[in-house]
């Protein structure tokens, strides 16, 4: 196994799990029934700032947040100009993190180019700003601040957001992972992991380890999904997992990479109590399975943001630990 080097890893901490998952689609009201349909509970208004709306729903662990542009100004890491070339479609994964400016560094170092909430490029420190409107979310502490980046989808194989607020976050996910009640909702536990479709799976590793301090814990083919993956792990408790998947057959993967043209967040993955009553509580919401395995299913992103969002009634990737210290 690939392991990062200590010293890349000692000044930042990475937390887990994901902060949240971020899509990016045309319709507010469209959003918000979309994931309060697909989650069984209500998804919130985050208020406006930056030429953005967005919506917020916890799932499992995490939240997804739906991000819909209010400013429809072209340009560079504007919102307006991702929706334009992608249409519906993850945009990003977030993590909060402390020791955001030396991450940035790191990044920089590497070769990645960044970005503050409002677009612009950063080339020096990490700005800070403070609260925005949350409409129906918890107001924010007074005094509170965040510094915030988000990295040029083309130099880090994919979006990323890495946050560092002054105190904890109003809307932090759950932090201990509880299933829904027998027969509520489609019994979602928490995360497993996030996949990014990729044309070169060692050279997105590289990046991973390289700037991120993560370490390779798998390698596998998924025949149903049509991909070659990498699953690298990082950050502090039981730790986070993505999968690096190249296509190697025609599938799901390709199809994405092929459409976006460049490495994107493909997909959001879940655990559930029972794959079966899972499968029923989205068909009977009008949902549809765009391709499935014996123990994992995908829903079709066409019905559901352009944003696919997987399902497993056991760990899918079994080297993650739902507790203790991470690899």
């Amino acid at each position: 196994m690939q392991h990062a080097d200590p010293a890349q890893t000692e000044l930042v901490e990475i937390s887990s799990p994901v902060f949240h998952s971020t899509l990016v689609c045309g319709d507010f009201e469209l959003a918000r029934e979309t994931l309060t349909r697909l989650f069984g509970t209500q998804a919130q208004d985050g208020g406006s700032w930056s030429g953005r709306r967005a919506a917020f729903v916890p799932v499992g662990d995490a939240w997804v947040e739906a991000m819909v542009p209010t400013s429809f100004e072209r340009g560079r890491g504007s919102l307006a100009n991702f929706l334009a070339r992608f249409g519906s479609h993850w945009h990003s994964l977030a993590w909060t993190v402390a020791g955001v400016q030396p991450l940035a560094e790191r990044l920089r170092s590497a070769g990645v180019r960044f970005f503050d909430s409002a677009g612009q490029l950063i080339e020096g420190e990490v700005p800070a700003h403070g609260p925005f409107p949350v409409g129906e979310m918890e107001p924010f502490p007074e005094g509170w601040e965040s510094r915030v980046l988000f990295t040029s989808l083309r130099d880090s194989h994919g979006g990323l957001e890495f946050v560092e607020p002054s105190s904890p976050h109003p809307f932090l996910p759950r932090l201990s992972p509880v299933a829904h009640p027998a027969g509520d909702g489609p019994g979602i536990t928490a995360s497993t992991h996030y996949t990014f479709a990729v044309a070169d799976r060692a050279a997105a590793r590289d990046f991973w380890v390289r700037a991120i301090g993560a370490s390779v814990v798998a390698e596998s083919t998924n025949p149903a999904a049509g991909t070659h993956s990498i699953f690298v792990r990082f950050g502090t408790g039981r730790g986070n997992v993505v999968e690096l998947a190249e296509p190697v057959a025609p599938g799901a993967a390709q199809r994405d990479l092929e459409a976006c043209g460049i490495d994107m967040v493909h997909a959001s993955h879940f655990h559930v109590v029972d794959l079966v009553r899972a499968r029923d509580w989205f068909e009977a919401r009008g949902f549809r399975i765009e391709w499935s395995s014996e123990r994992q299913f995908v829903l079709d992103p066409a019905l559901t943001l352009g944003a696919r969002f997987g399902f497993t009634d056991t760990d899918s990737v079994p080297f993650l630990q739902r507790s203790g210290d991470s690899a």
